[in-house]
């Protein structure tokens, strides 16, 4: 069985790596087709409208909106096209993993979206000018985030707190108790504390509330494998945040010898 999903083109490429290739091959294909299909658009709309395969669709053009003028077809036309373009056939596996992956918030594990350096000083302009609206809607048209973690990571600009860190409170770092639920699988999870022995890596000090954390962040493409992931105190995680150590000021201790450990 498979389900018809529809993909806004932010969604898409939060999500392109996670898709088979030959969804990113018809993707491709339909892209470079979609200039063609517009400009066919302003000629004749319903014809584009039943070339994307949208029969009661290129009816309605035909007989109710490209009468009404130009303009409600060509617009129709062109919708209809874009849609075309970001809607695909799944396998009812994958349209549960799309659709659990499509609702995860931006400070997710799997979140690729981050905001720009040269995007953040335009949210510090409209701060600095009253226009705090502006500088949401500019983080929500730039990551496709929701309103409320476009509202949050704003907020944390405007208080000059370091808008990853706010984003990604309680989800970089990994509870011991909540690992697999963050991503990363329980075996993985037990392998690193037991390599690290419930050390925090930053500061080498043993927490009852140890978390295991990524060293290259989520949000900059790092995997929940051994190598990328290391155990950590609270505090040390949350000062890190969403950064690598290197952007922190941080190291990453080696790993203490068992002699060691006594």
């Amino acid at each position: 069985m498979t389900k018809l999903i529809h993909m806004s083109p932010q969604e898409f490429d939060r999500l392109k790596r996670e898709l088979p290739p030959e969804t990113l091959a018809e993707y491709r294909r339909r892209e470079s087709a979609a200039g063609s299909l517009k400009l066919l658009a302003i000629v004749f709309p319903p014809l584009t409208v039943l070339l994307c395969g949208q029969v009661w669709a290129a009816l309605l053009n035909l007989f109710l909106l490209w009468p009404l003028g130009i303009v409600p077809g060509i617009v129709h036309a062109f919708w209809i096209v874009d849609r075309h373009t970001m809607s695909f056939q799944f396998s009812d596996e994958l349209t549960d993993g799309i659709r659990r992956a499509k609702s995860i918030a931006p400070h997710g594990v799997s979140t690729k979206a981050r905001v720009p350096s040269a995007v953040q000083r335009e949210i510090e302009n409209y701060l600095s000018q009253g226009r705090k609206i502006q500088a949401i809607k500019r983080v929500r048209d730039t990551t496709g985030w929701g309103l409320r973690d476009s509202k949050r990571y704003v907020e944390a600009v405007a208080e000059h707190r370091h808008p990853e860190v706010e984003l990604s409170q309680g989800t970089r770092g990994v509870d011991v108790a909540a690992g697999e639920e963050r991503g990363i699988p329980s075996h993985v999870r037990q392998a690193v504390l037991d390599r690290d022995d419930y050390i925090c890596r930053y500061c080498g000090r043993r927490s009852q509330t140890v978390e295991v954390d990524h060293v290259v962040p989520v949000s900059q493409c790092g995997a929940s494998t051994l190598s990328n992931l290391v155990t950590a105190c609270r505090n040390c995680n949350r000062r890190k945040g969403g950064r690598t150590p290197k952007q922190a000021g941080m190291s990453v201790l080696p790993v203490r010898t068992s002699t060691e450990r006594r």
